[in-house]
């Protein structure tokens, strides 16, 4: 059974959440990001103030990021070589028994842009593994930062993203429609062509 069929739906982006995932900078393979832990660390801090904050740093960069943010923040170990957790993490969704599960869908850093993105493709299966929450896997390539959802069953995307040829070339517009409805309960799809640049 898909998770549509489970009553599973993603809720809206406004909606109350447990906590905020933070990615401790990279520093071979996150450009420019890798100059702000200081900003990392100020903004994770006030974050702590009003919502649990949990940081994921790879192996290699876990002392220094427990170190500065162990005080205000639970620290991870998750192997991972690039940071933007809302692209590459997991989607969690839940259901009319509020029932949290999460889906996988694959990245390959952003239509195949850099060539490290590797160890972070498993991000979403090691989070959930280590929350104990059950996995949906979908075959769509998805980036959490290229799509937004009310909670009533409505999801805006580009078609610049979903559509991308170094995406989801095997997917047709109908068939990416079905793919979000099994896994996020998404009836209803407004396409936009382009999106913003950032």
């Amino acid at each position: 059974m898909t998770p549509y069929e489970k009553t599973f739906k993603v809720p809206g982006r406004f909606e109350d959440h447990e906590c905020t995932f933070i990615t401790w900078p990279c520093k071979d393979s996150d450009l420019e990001i890798f100059n702000y832990e200081n900003e990392i660390v100020i903004f994770a801090e006030k974050l702590s103030k009003f919502e649990k904050v949990v940081v994921i740093a790879d192996p290699s960069n876990f002392d220094k990021a427990f170190k500065k943010c162990k005080h205000f923040a639970l620290v991870w170990s998750i192997p991972t070589d690039f940071s933007w957790i809302r692209d590459n993490g997991p989607i969690f969704i839940k259901n009319n028994i509020e029932e949290v599960a999460g889906i996988h869908f694959k990245f390959n850093g952003w239509g195949n842009k850099f060539e490290k993105c590797e160890s972070v493709k498993e991000m979403p299966k090691l989070i959930l593994e280590k929350l104990n929450i059950k996995r949906f896997t979908s075959e769509l390539i998805l980036e959490g930062g290229g799509v937004s959802f009310d909670g009533q069953g409505t999801m805006i995307t580009t078609e610049q993203m979903l559509m991308h040829e170094n995406r989801n070339a095997s997917f047709s517009k109908t068939q990416i429609e079905k793919e979000v409805r099994n896994f996020l309960g998404i009836e209803k799809v407004i396409w936009l062509t382009k999106g913003f640049v950032a």
